[in-house]
């Protein structure tokens, strides 16, 4: 009874909340068809996302760009208004989907136009909230770090025109964001629920989209360090060692993924990139055991191998771009399963069959 009565208030808040929007007066941050939509795709109700709605906003963002402000001061004043725990979870995920459109003006916003780090639902004090307020807080803390590299970073690099040290520096801010993605995980079975559920299959199109990239770069780095300087070795070093410890928790991750239901989690291969004996080399290098001259990289590395047939997990993005002829990654395709909730990550598309390249890795789209 009192979960009907909750659902019956939160639906009758959304309904006078969208209204009073559509009466609002439009201004330069202000549209009101774009505010009831964004109040109508983050609704109260925990069993079901109103696609229509989300669709609608990303239409409109993608076709004319005076849409983009009034939609990001819509999710900003509903996010900081909240006391729900739906209500932030879908704001969240809707401002995931804002990052994914690859709308040039998302690389202008910087930090978060709201804050959600110490967010706290209604009913916490009955102590059965705290799992889902740590979510939340960590989706948060990943989009918002996400949102101001994309601001330190208005154009997308591209690893052939840049220096080794500004590199690795990238890759440093890369993994970073690895980190704060891998912390998004239901911490009870309390958080195990439809729509935490969909939020994770976003997040996990994310992780192994970040994963792949820190891997590609770092594996055309490697065989430059022979001519690169003792510092830009130890700073290789460190990001090398710590790929190894990030791939272990990514499947650690994904093990407790793949057994919540996720279904973009799959079964977990991603293997370590770098052997022990590569970063035996660079300690080598770093301790001046040999010459820098000597060649780092002694074995082909390569991106989530399969070793049985249909344990692999195959991804596929939206664009396509070609590395560099000495890549080693031509012909290699990855995959995500279909799911209604990847509507809200617009950067995922469903193909039978692929044989172009990954993209480009030191971007942040």
């Amino acid at each position: 009874m009192g979960k009907l009565w909750d659902r019956a208030v939160g639906a009758l808040k959304d309904q006078n909340s969208a209204l009073v929007a559509t009466l609002s007066r439009r201004t330069a941050l202000r549209n009101p068809e774009v505010e009831a939509a964004v109040i109508r795709a983050t609704s109260h109700n925990a069993a079901a996302f109103d696609y229509a709605s989300v669709e609608k906003v990303y239409g409109w963002i993608r076709a004319s760009p005076n849409v983009f402000k009034p939609l990001v001061w819509s999710i900003s004043r509903r996010m900081e208004k909240t006391r729900n725990w739906v209500v932030a979870l879908k704001g969240l995920m809707l401002m995931h989907g804002v990052f994914c459109s690859k709308i040039p003006a998302v690389r202008r916003i910087g930090r978060l136009p709201f804050d959600l780090s110490n967010f706290r639902d209604a009913r916490s004090h009955s102590g059965k909230m705290w799992a889902h307020n740590d979510f939340i807080r960590a989706y948060f803390a990943f989009l918002d770090h996400k949102s101001a590299l994309l601001f330190l970073h208005p154009k997308e690099q591209t690893f052939t025109s840049t220096p080794i040290m500004q590199a690795l520096e990238t890759l440093q801010k890369m993994q970073d964001l690895l980190d704060k993605t891998l912390k998004i995980k239901p911490h009870s079975h309390a958080t195990v629920v439809p729509l935490f559920i969909e939020a994770m299959d976003c997040v996990v199109v994310e992780i192994f989209d970040l994963h792949i990239r820190i891997r590609s770069v770092i594996a055309k780095i490697l065989p430059k360090i022979r001519s690169t300087s003792k510092v830009e070795a130890e700073v290789a070093l460190k990001v090398t060692s710590r790929l190894r410890t990030q791939t272990q928790e990514l499947n650690d991750h994904f093990e407790l993924c793949y057994e919540l239901g996720v279904t973009n989690a799959s079964k977990p291969s991603a293997e370590n990139a770098i052997s022990k004996d590569q970063i035996q080399e660079l300690e080598d290098i770093v301790n001046g055991d040999c010459s820098p001259d000597k060649t780092v990289v002694k074995e082909e590395m390569s991106l989530v191998p399969a070793t049985k047939e249909g344990d692999g997990v195959r991804i596929v993005m939206d664009h396509w771009e070609t590395f560099d002829e000495d890549d080693n990654f031509a012909g290699e395709c990855y995959h995500f399963h279909s799911h209604p909730s990847l509507a809200l990550c617009n950067n995922i598309l469903q193909l039978e069959q692929c044989k172009e390249n990954l993209p480009d890795p030191i971007t942040f789209d």
